[in-house]
């Protein structure tokens, strides 16, 4: 029993080991793919690169600033909407076959990359929120000869001098009111460069935050202090100034003087300068401290109206609980309504006397309304779909949003960079990670659910057929997106087979996902009659092992990569009759795509050179020099003709005649003749050619012209013979 159960704790252990291998291997594995993904957009074929802008150039092999483990072009800006002319020296020009940029919404282009001279690659861009997107780049696709595809990046770091200056008709006035928000206007050559986070920063007892209201830029201040003041600060900006080569994500100092004066009433300062009306403070009330004074009572319930006359709105109730060690009172504040602290003071009352100021924000929580979307080349919209890999702006309809600090989840790889931030919206450029493996990217505020979350959906764009070849008799393939015209063969075909390449189908800067597909063939005949109908639905083409996302698609659907019409038709393509016609239409299932679907209608007509059949004609009028006379008879009557003759169609036509026919058959001259003195009568073996410059397809009655030559077996002698005839078709 000991040894059994030996064995059976080492054949455990062996089973927990080879699971914890298999694991890391796996884990190694995945690792390895992630990686490999990100590393498909470098730079490490950028030789060097300029831009040029209002007569500055800026190279990268002589000024370049590294930042993250990147290399980062700076160039300096006036407005952020420059047009920049970028030049790209790149590795290895000789073997490059073209340079196409990648669209994206960080920027638009101004015509091609240009090829000067081999010696760079020049482009004109301008950013389209420079300011917002803090290292943006252009991201480029180098196609090289033997076909490969190499995405690079070239990262920039734009940076400006950013100055800020008090408005003078708002400072002239520089006394304070202790407790009293006091608003000042600011101007500045960037205020969209300066940050405005609403937050108040104190310094010395000094409160002051910088606002943007209504896009005026606003400096609010507010002391506790009953002596004069000084405050010195600098506002952050989003984009640098470089000075001695260093990064400065500030603007010039402001420094500035006030003259404090004390209130009627005894102001208390709170430890809390804006407090969240959220359900649980509504319920049970937040914890604050105040200043103590003398003539404050505890365990007392006191009134917060905003004015100091009677019948003031209840804005919140402030209950005194206990004397802190600080020369502070520990209290719980239950309210009631809003307050913006920078329209006026809170008034303390015991029932409708007032006692006391102080002066808070008594803010709704931050509530969203409506999240939109805004895709390269779209409109924005409330569908909150994603893609792997792409970037999107994402846009945040709401109230208070200012006081929001949004996070998506999912990996490290989402970038977030601020556009805009106001009370009522939000805007943030994100890139989806390509190797994400959520389905749902759920938006938080302050590490909190919002409800709301954007759903990642593989791609599914319709791809151009480049992928599809159509192929019959093993001999002949054509991509079907180049087929331009009507396809002839001239034997009959063994079968018509559509094949796919899945790799095609997805690559790191062209992602197109599953190819929903129909095919719709129809054969006619050599009389445009309609034979046979087939149609082939849902039919899924999937991108193979080589797609980034070939681990996350849905291959339940996925068919065959090639299709053979014969299995869908009753005649199948070996038994049809010269100029049939077989017309094949491919084409993108609507209802599987936002998109403009592809459609591609391809025939394939089975043409002949020759044909091979029985004519009967009624030369007339014959001119026939027999061989053993020495003179050409008179013209002859109505004769009968019976031909196997070969009709010879005009190459590059579809089913056209050539105006002359070969036969070998009999011919009975002067067969209408009935007279008993009729000597010309006779029945001869010929060889015919007949001539139809009046022929015209579908027309019953034709004169056509014959030339023949053959042997008379009555006379049984040779003869040749010329003259026009009827022929008639039934």
């Amino acid at each position: 029993m000991n040894h059994i159960k030996q064995l059976t704790t080492a054949s455990f252990l062996f089973l927990i080991s080879l699971l914890v291998t298999t694991m890391g291997v796996a884990q190694q594995d995945e690792e390895e793919m992630i990686e490999q993904t990100v590393q498909k957009i470098s730079s490490t074929e950028i030789l060097d690169a300029t831009v040029i802008n209002h007569n500055r150039r800026t190279q990268l092999s002589k000024r370049d600033v590294k930042q993250n483990g990147y290399r980062l072009l700076p160039f300096y800006f006036e407005e952020p909407d420059e047009l920049l002319e970028i030049r790209i020296k790149l590795k290895k020009p000789h073997t490059i076959a073209s340079v196409k940029p990648i669209l994206s919404p960080e920027y638009e282009i101004d015509g091609e990359i240009i090829n000067v001279n081999e010696e760079f690659f020049r482009v004109y861009l301008r950013f389209t929120n420079l300011v917002r997107t803090n290292t943006p780049s252009f991201t480029f696709a180098i196609w090289t000869m033997d076909g490969q595809e190499i995405l690079q990046e070239l990262k920039f770091l734009p940076y400006t001098e950013t100055r800020i200056e008090m408005a003078d008709h708002t400072y002239r006035n520089k006394t304070l009111y202790v407790g009293e928000d006091q608003v000042f206007d600011l101007i500045s050559n960037h205020p969209e460069n300066i940050k405005t986070d609403n937050l108040w920063k104190e310094s010395d007892g000094i409160f002051y935050r910088i606002a943007n209201e209504q896009g005026k830029l606003q400096l609010h201040v507010m002391t506790q202090n009953s002596r004069d003041d000084q405050l010195s600060f600098r506002a952050d900006t989003y984009i640098p100034h470089i000075l001695a080569d260093t990064l400065l994500y500030q603007t010039n100092p402001i420094n500035l003087t006030f003259s404090v004066k004390s209130s009627r009433l005894a102001f208390l300062g709170a430890n809390q300068k804006e407090i969240t009306l959220t359900n649980e403070a509504l319920s049970e009330g937040v914890e604050i401290e105040i200043e103590n004074h003398r003539n404050l009572r505890l365990q007392k319930t006191y009134r917060l109206e905003e004015q100091e006359a009677k019948g003031g709105k209840l804005m919140a109730e402030l209950y005194t609980k206990a004397r802190l060690s600080n020369n502070r009172i520990l209290c719980e504040l239950r309210p009631y309504s809003t307050h913006d602290a920078a329209t006026g003071y809170l008034y303390i009352k015991d029932g409708d006397t007032p006692l006391f100021l102080t002066n808070f924000t008594l803010s709704k929580p931050a509530q969203i309304q409506k999240v939109s979307i805004l895709k390269s080349g779209r409109n924005w919209s409330t569908n909150l779909t994603v893609n792997p890999g792409e970037i999107v702006d994402l846009r945040i309809e709401g109230e208070e949003l200012d006081k929001s600090y949004f996070k998506f989840a999912g990996t490290d790889e989402i970038k977030e960079d601020s556009l805009l931030n106001t009370p009522t919206l939000h805007e943030v450029r994100i890139r989806i990670p390509m190797n994400i493996n959520l389905s749902e990217i759920p938006i938080y505020d302050h590490h909190k659910p919002t409800g709301y979350s954007l759903k990642v959906q593989e791609h599914q764009k319709p791809r151009k057929f480049d992928f599809v070849t159509l192929e019959y008799d093993d001999q002949h393939q054509y991509r079907v997106d180049q087929i331009d015209k009507n396809l002839f063969y001239e034997s009959n075909i063994r079968d018509i087979v559509l094949s796919f390449n899945p790799a095609l189908l997805d690559q790191p800067s062209n992602m197109n996902g599953k190819q929903y597909l129909e095919v719709d063939v129809r054969v006619l005949n050599d009389r445009m009659q309609l034979t046979e109908i087939a149609k082939i639905e849902n039919f899924v083409v999937c991108p193979d092992d080589s797609s980034p996302r070939y681990q996350h698609y849905d291959k339940s659907d996925c068919t065959a990569s090639s299709l053979r019409l014969n299995d869908y038709l009753a005649t199948k393509t070996y038994n049809l009759e010269g100029w049939s016609r077989i017309e094949i239409k491919v084409k993108h299932k609507r209802d599987k795509y936002q998109d403009t679907i592809q459609e591609k209608k391809i025939t394939l007509i089975l043409s002949r050179r020759y044909n091979f059949d029985i004519d009967v004609s009624f030369p007339a009028g014959l001119l026939v020099k027999r061989f053993n006379e020495d003179d050409i008879g008179g013209l002859g009557g109505v004769s009968i003709a019976a031909m196997a003759q070969f009709q010879f169609y005009k190459k590059g036509t579809i089913a056209k005649l050539q105006p002359y026919r070969i036969g070998v058959g009999s011919i009975a001259l002067n067969a209408f003749n009935l007279s008993d003195d009729n000597t010309d009568r006779d029945l001869g073996l010929v060889t015919l050619l007949s001539l139809h410059p009046l022929y015209k397809p579908g027309r019953k009655l034709s004169l056509p012209i014959y030339f023949g030559f053959g042997y008379l077996i009555k006379a049984e002698t040779w003869f040749v013979m010329l003259g026009p005839g009827i022929r008639v078709s039934i």
